[in-house]
């Protein structure tokens, strides 16, 4: 030993800075060469007796990138690697942002790159943000015809389509506590790619905005905001823009 400080000591004092700035909680993502490491840096924060929840480690799995049908082929011995900036240079913030957020960290991750720059309903983040553009189309076009939202409506909604979405809505809540839990963004993004089928599927098959049926459009724009919220909701936790228009 040459008295040099180890990664290990500036990996302490950053983490002691953090506490020292009066961070509540710490989240560090690590790959799972890193295991290891999770103890002793918990010992540490204990050492500096620093709470036991301050420290929050999650472990991910190794992320390859396919590209042109190919996986890239990436050494860091050799320096043949793809930066994070490379990455969104390349598909843009929010297709990088959701398809990380939409992997469990326990899975080897697999980066379509082509996919993700696809302006297409086969990319989710498009997907999920199409439902969204529709819906405020939807909201465009009630306005040109003076239909209004009618929640005094709600018991039109009778359908099993409409259950379906009602059903989705309520469980909401559910899905943002699993994640506080046990932080699987997955979970988070499955859920709005379902929403968002189901709602395509609805208004592919349904006239939602009828002059003729004020009172029924108005309960299923009420539903159709309601769902909306979320979706924005959704999107804004992982950081991704909610378009009104695609």
């Amino acid at each position: 030993s040459n008295g040099t400080n180890t990664y290990f000591m500036t990996d302490i004092a950053y983490h002691y800075n953090k506490y020292e700035r009066k961070f509540k909680k710490v989240f560090d993502i690590w790959g799972a060469d890193h295991m290891g490491h999770i103890p002793r840096m918990k010992a540490a924060m204990k050492a500096l007796d620093i709470d036991d929840d301050f420290l929050n480690v999650i472990i991910h799995q190794y992320v390859n990138l396919k590209r042109e049908g190919e996986v890239v082929k990436m050494s860091t011995r050799r320096g043949e690697f793809t930066t994070l900036d490379e990455l969104v240079e390349a598909v843009g913030v929010d297709s990088t942002r959701y398809f990380f957020a939409m992997f469990d960290p326990d899975t080897h991750m697999l980066f379509d790159i082509d996919l993700a720059r696809q302006k297409s309903n086969d990319n989710p983040v498009f997907y999920v943000q199409y439902a969204n553009a529709r819906i405020s189309n939807v909201f465009r076009t009630a306005d040109e015809k003076n239909v209004a939202i009618s929640a005094s409506s709600l018991k039109l909604l009778n359908t099993q389509e409409d259950r379906k979405i009602i059903k989705l809505l309520t469980i909401f809540p559910e899905i943002l506590d699993s994640i506080v839990t046990d932080y699987r963004t997955n979970r988070l993004t499955s859920y709005l790619e379902d929403l968002s089928r189901a709602f395509h599927g609805y208004y592919n098959k349904n006239i939602i905005v009828d002059p003729e049926n004020p009172a029924l459009s108005g309960a299923r724009l009420a539903m159709c905001k309601a769902l909306q919220n979320i979706l924005k909701a959704g999107l804004g936790l992982l950081g991704v823009e909610a378009p009104d228009s695609m």
